[in-house]
């Protein structure tokens, strides 16, 4: 489908300080390929799977162009409007490369708006419409050591956002370090902060207490953080579990630091199984030195869990007064898991942090978006 199509829509600010119901024309929306054949399930394919989840229940012509994919999010998205061109395949060797190979194939895609899902070579040909990339952080020019490609990665990067015509940064910090790293002006870039797509369960925390770390561990990630603060305090290792959800299994490395910390665990599973994990911990602990947003922030403030977060990159924007914000330091993260025990602290912070959560929602995302998509299409 393509053309302006007639629907009621929101306009929102990015932190929710109140929508306007305006009558608009809609463009048509398509995404590529990108993250598609690169991710079964991450932060960036969330928010695109949410952004065109979303933007397809308020009425917009959405579609996913993609030859193969392995995002198993993407098969949802049939109930919710979204015509998803392409065939959903496992995780192989090799499966990146031969999607990129088939999406270069010739083809022409009729819409308004082609949003790129990650960094490319090249957009896919379009008859007419406007091109737009979002950045989600600047890890590869702040953290080289720890983004493997880290040059190429960068240098595919600048050319995205030198081709398109509209621009989005997932926070403030990211919009802020891509001016200084990339040399953008400020006007290009458009803020649509991210949310959590988790359902929320009630606390239900059962057997011995235990804290929560979620997602990758290596380089800027700086997991071993978590493990030295166990390290030096030893009653800490008594009272408490450390549960790792998702991430891959534990290196030689981290088995050896393991030995010195007491209890720790891996375990993988869906959304509900990580929504459980959250409503049965004393904390969610982020060690990260970086965050271009930080999903998990939003996904553990919404379920009432207390948050422990070394206070890098989008952190403090994300979590402002309403989580624990450390140092990198171990003995100062082991005084703050001391203070799980004081129930009345924790309920402070808890529901801190489940208002905090309400600024969040793919809602408003997508409200963003497509204030965006139509401002650039005047201009």
């Amino acid at each position: 489908m393509t053309g302006l199509q007639p629907v009621v829509s929101l306009r929102a600010d990015p932190y929710g300080q109140g929508y306007g119901v305006i009558m608009r024309a809609e463009p048509s929306v398509t995404f590529d390929h990108g993250i598609f054949v690169a991710q079964r399930h991450g932060g960036v394919s969330r928010y695109f799977v949410e952004l065109a989840r979303h933007l397809g229940r308020s009425g917009v012509a959405v579609a996913v162009d993609s030859p193969i994919y392995v995002t198993d999010g993407l098969r949802s998205l049939v109930d919710d409007g979204v015509v998803v061109r392409g065939r959903h395949v496992p995780v192989f060797p090799g499966v990146t490369r031969l999607g990129e190979t088939l999406a270069g194939f010739p083809r022409r895609l009729r819409s308004d708006v082609l949003h790129e899902t990650w960094y490319g070579k090249s957009p896919t040909r379009r008859k007419q419409g406007l091109l737009a990339v979002t950045l989600h952080d600047m890890i590869s020019e702040l953290f080289p050591e720890s983004v493997k490609g880290a040059e190429f990665q960068s240098q595919r990067k600048r050319e995205a956002v030198a081709r398109a015509d509209v621009i989005f940064c997932v926070s403030e910090t990211t919009r802020r370090d891509a001016m200084g790293l990339l040399g953008l002006p400020g006007e290009r870039l458009v803020v649509t902060p991210l949310a959590s797509s988790l359902p929320v369960l009630p606390r239900a925390e059962t057997g011995k207490p235990f804290i929560l770390y979620v997602g990758k561990r290596g380089g800027y990630k700086n997991f071993p953080l978590l493990l030295e603060a166990f390290s030096v305090d030893p009653t800490l290792r008594g009272a408490l579990t450390i549960v790792c959800f998702g991430g891959g299994a534990f290196s030689e490395d981290e088995r050896r630091l393991i030995s010195q910390a007491g209890e720790v665990i891996h375990v993988d599973g869906d959304d509900l199984a990580l929504a459980r994990w959250y409503a049965g911990a004393r904390a969610f602990v982020s060690t990260s030195r970086y965050e271009g947003f930080g999903i998990p922030l939003v996904e553990a403030m919404s379920a009432g869990c207390p948050v422990i977060a070394v206070g890098g990159g989008s952190v403090p924007e994300v979590g402002g007064d309403a989580i624990v914000s450390i140092g990198d330091s171990p003995d100062e993260l082991a005084a703050h898991l001391r203070r799980l025990f004081d129930d009345e602290w924790r309920t402070v912070v808890a529901e801190a942090g489940r208002v905090r959560s309400r600024r969040y929602s793919w809602q408003r995302t997508a409200a963003l978006t497509l204030d965006a998509y139509r401002e650039s299409r005047i201009s």
